[in-house]
């Protein structure tokens, strides 16, 4: 079975391996366990040529390697990067010889007229439409994107969502039949996300304080994500705690938002307006390299999401590591909670809800996992070993 894959465009730096192409927040990565699965960051255009049998396209190290073609400039407009992607397109459409994996609407809608001859899987990361509408982009605009979204959608032959939530939204909102959608959670690699440290060390490598305790939120600063009611709930939290002297206890602890976005100065000044820039600091963009160790270094990590959460990778990226996260209702969050323990959804996503549940944590009144228990939880139920095969299933479905 061939894949090829599409997804938003970009100028992929062609002097790296080809595999460069794939980013850091793609849903499937190619292991050895679990051959040609594609994965496709949302900035790049990446055929995957893999002849059956699929294995044979995984090289040492058990990751599969790929053609970047690099088919426009990010300057270029977009009707102009449309057209050079359908240049490419129609010879290989002609072919007929494999299943088009889309990750984004802005690549298949534009493809639909080829894309009836050949098996279609769409991998739905969120109503693209919808997201942008949150962040203020143009009703004319938003219009756009979502008809191009339902063309994209109503051309698969399969969808794959990351949550039964998503799959909610991708029936609901979009018109398509339930029948060809599958849910498929994220995975992530659980043994290269563990940096197999203590948190004390973990502290010492951030520059971290190592007797406070730290709870962090590693989010996008933008208000879908919730982190500026993460920051009122903090407010409430602490002002609880200067009028009751046992819950002082807590009272130091010391919240991180790692991240950047068009919310930072807004957070500044409110951290400021409520007092708390002795508890909350904005650490600014993170590495990836570094990304594992932050988590390990935080006592727990939480996740206030608002509204539109498909998965929420970060919540077993902090497992992963060792980390006990805490969500709010929102999406797929209690999906991904739920069966490793209740009580780390809060009750609701306000800011109130929020600041209860993390006095019931920080007060030690709510208990939390192990850090076992989490690494545990995520090597039975989103390693790749185990993600991987159940996204190839649906690929080989799409092509019967």
């Amino acid at each position: 079975m061939a894949l090829a894959t599409g997804s938003a465009m970009q100028w992929p730096n062609t002097k790296e391996p080809a595999a460069s192409a794939v980013g850091s927040g793609a849903d499937v990565e190619n292991r050895l366990n679990a051959p040609a699965a594609s994965a496709v960051d949302s900035g790049a255009d990446v055929e995957n040529r893999l002849n059956a049998p699929a294995a044979s396209a995984v090289g040492s190290g058990g990751i599969a390697h790929y053609d970047a073609i690099a088919y426009a400039s990010p300057t270029e407009s977009r009707n102009a990067k449309l057209s050079k992607l359908r240049a490419i397109a129609k010879p290989r459409f002609a072919k007929r010889d494999f299943v088009f994996v889309s990750h984004h609407a802005s690549v298949s809608g534009s493809l639909t007229d080829l894309l009836r001859d050949v098996p279609h899987v769409v991998h739905f990361h969120g109503p693209w439409a919808d997201e942008a509408a949150m962040e203020g982009t143009p009703f004319w605009k938003t219009f756009l994107q979502r008809r191009q979204e339902r063309r994209a959608y109503h051309s698969a032959d399969r969808i794959i969502t990351l949550s039964e939530a998503f799959k909610k939204i991708v029936v609901e909102r979009y018109g398509v039949s339930a029948e060809i959608v599958r849910v498929v959670p994220g995975g992530i690699d659980s043994e290269a996300a563990d940096p197999k440290i203590s948190r004390a060390e973990a502290r010492e490598r951030m520059g971290w304080p190592t007797d406070r305790p730290i709870v962090l939120a590693m989010r996008r600063l933008v208000r879908r994500v919730g982190v500026d009611v993460f920051v009122e709930a903090i407010g409430l939290l602490l002002k609880g705690a200067q009028h009751n002297d046992a819950q002082k206890r807590f009272s130091d602890a010391l919240f991180l938002i790692g991240g950047s976005g068009p919310l930072r100065d807004e957070l500044t000044k409110r951290i400021q307006e409520l007092g708390l820039q002795e508890h909350v600091r904005l650490t600014g963009f993170i590495p990836d390299e570094l990304l594992s160790t932050a988590y390990r270094a935080a006592d727990f990590t939480i996740v206030p999401t608002q509204s539109l959460e498909g998965f929420g990778l970060v919540t077993i990226e902090s497992m992963a590591a060792g980390t006990p996260v805490v969500v709010t209702p929102i999406g797929s969050l209690p999906e991904v909670m739920n069966p490793l323990d209740p009580n780390l959804v809060f009750a609701g996503p306000s800011a109130l809800a929020i600041a209860d549940g993390l006095h019931g944590f920080l007060s030690g009144d709510v208990k939390m996992p192990s850090d076992e228990a989490c690494r545990q939880y995520v090597r039975s139920n989103y390693d790749w070993s185990v993600i991987a095969p159940k996204v190839l299933d649906v690929y080989r479905e799409a092509s019967l």
